[in-house]
């Protein structure tokens, strides 16, 4: 069940279907402009924290046009279609792998030993 702040580990973040998730992108919104066009589309600019280009997109609605906004910001005008399947990204580059195996490890991501060491694995 879906409440607040608590998510199945499995639910994708979907902000352009929940506004539970299009609050978070719209927290990082530093200017926001919003305007709805005479066909009912709705157009957004915004610059978002801690990006430097400005994404405006439209939409038929405020969620679906906020979501590309930032996508466009953030990504560009170009990106790629996410993997379906369970994968990770190494050197840049999308591997998958079969369900129900062990999820892949790359280097060494031990401890070293100090209480409050976390040393998480840096995303790619």
């Amino acid at each position: 069940m879906t409440s607040g702040a608590l998510r199945k580990l499995d639910q994708r973040f979907a902000p352009s279907a929940s506004w539970a998730d299009a609050g978070d992108v719209l927290a990082r919104a530093d200017a926001l402009s919003v305007a709805r066009r005479d066909d009912g589309r709705v157009e957004c600019t915004a610059r978002f924290a801690g990006v430097r280009a400005v994404g405006c997109a439209d939409g038929p609605d405020l969620r679906v046009a906020l979501a590309r906004a930032f996508v466009r910001a953030r990504f560009g005008d170009a990106v790629d279609t996410p993997p379906e399947k369970p994968h990770q990204v190494r050197g840049g580059k999308i591997e998958p792998y079969d369900a129900g195996e062990p999820i892949p490890q790359h280097g060494d991501a031990s401890a070293t030993g100090n209480a409050g060491d976390i040393r998480s694995v840096p995303r790619m």
